[in-house]
């Protein structure tokens, strides 16, 4: 019982610990401090006061709009595209994205590609730098109200569900901005525009942080929810690509498991993959993998008691809640690419490892399409891997 034992407070855990390591200052060697400015400790003992933010934590992950995280796939328009959306919604995709190309494709075109998709049953969103073009030429031959959606697209019609816009914080990271800023980007933007109903953050190459990111999003968006009496948004996630490497599309589809295992446990309403070929199966397997043999997407929050994540998650939400009280609320396009630009700069001097990328081709030859791998930019997108290694081949 643990009656049986004295009790003890986090000090004593940590003379333990440091008398252990052999050394008086030890145990501070291993505490490491995130370019977010976020410390991670290496040592946890629970105080008896309760946390009470953990519990809105817990609270705030019950808000779904969906009862498990959603897989859909992100695909390349092109004629024939059908044949592909018919096999990833046999092995159980539940949302398609297509991403155009710039010059967009007539009307009939599009109609053609998109014969016997069940438009009523499956969101359909769609990736374009003209939005209001692709919204008329699909509304000439399909003037229905229809699921999914296109950025930058918000109608009256409350039944046009798919033209509701959303804000996404992939951009801003894209082009270097790190999580706080990336967090407090996408709600700061939300509170300007409020009637938006999705929002969306990036999944990088940091695991747990990545995880964090997606329970303090929704703390955050919940408490802001309910202190301005507004419906709670859906919450998406999407890999970044400022982590994608050119070398190995194997590598990549690494980065794209570990990410969708951390946006499920993060607890998103829905992520994406980014499929190409010749590895499109392979992407439709990550989610069967990790939701039916995995059961991920069975606990509402699998994070939950975790002292790690949770200390990672609070100390997220206090730095995102800082940053916000910090800036005014006209704070401009400008003034968030300076910050992502600093970041960006920031993080090249601290020389990160960029695993699996090196200075040989791979023998896969494979180069993914990047048109499917990210939003139409608003800020400048950048690589991390260009940046540390700029003597890559382009193939």
């Amino acid at each position: 019982m643990w009656s049986e034992f004295e009790s003890c407070d986090s000090s004593h855990w940590i003379q333990q610990a440091t008398q252990e390591l052999k050394g008086t200052n030890t145990l501070q060697t291993f505490t490491w401090l995130t370019e977010e400015g976020i410390s991670w400790q290496p040592a946890y003992h629970p105080e008896p006061a309760p946390n009470l933010k953990t519990d809105w934590i817990q609270i705030a992950q019950l808000h779904r709009q969906s009862k498990k995280p959603q897989a859909m796939l992100r695909l390349a328009w092109h004629p024939n595209v059908m044949t592909e959306i018919q096999e990833a919604l046999h092995r159980g995709i539940l949302g398609i994205q297509l991403c155009m190309p710039t010059e967009l494709p007539e009307a009939i075109a599009i109609q053609k590609s998109l014969h016997q998709f069940p438009w009523a049953d499956i969101p359909l969103y769609w990736m374009t730098n003209q939005p209001a073009m692709l919204y008329q030429r699909i509304k000439s031959f399909h003037p229905y109200p229809l699921k999914g959606g296109i950025p930058g697209i918000q109608t009256d019609s409350e039944g046009e569900t798919w033209c509701r816009a959303w804000y996404s914080g992939v951009s801003i990271a894209n082009s270097g901005a790190n999580a706080v800023h990336e967090l407090a980007y996408i709600l700061h933007s939300w509170q300007a525009n409020p009637g938006i109903t999705t929002l969306e953050f990036s999944l990088q190459t940091n695991f747990f942080l990545d995880v964090a990111k997606g329970r303090a999003l929704r703390y955050l968006a919940h408490r802001l929810a309910t202190q301005d009496k507004l419906a709670m948004p859906c919450l998406m996630a999407s890999f970044n690509p400022y982590y994608y490497t050119r070398q190995s599309s194997a590598t990549n589809q690494l980065r794209v498991t570990t990410a969708a295992m951390a946006a499920i446990l993060g607890g998103v309403d829905g992520y994406w993959l980014p499929a190409w070929t010749p590895q499109q199966r392979m992407a439709l397997n990550i989610p069967l993998i990790l939701e039916a043999e995995g059961y991920l997407d069975q606990v509402v929050d699998p994070s939950h008691g975790s002292y790690f994540l949770e200390a990672i998650t609070r100390e997220l939400i206090e730095a995102v809640a800082a940053f916000l009280d910090s800036i005014p609320s006209d704070f401009t396009l400008a003034d968030w690419q300076t910050i992502a630009d600093t970041d960006h700069h920031n993080r090249l001097k601290r020389n990160p490892i960029v695993v699996g990328a090196t200075h040989y081709k791979s023998p896969e030859a494979i180069v993914p399409p990047f048109s499917i791998l990210t939003w139409p930019s608003i800020f400048p997108p950048k690589s991390l891997e260009e940046d540390l290694v700029g003597d890559l081949p382009d193939s």
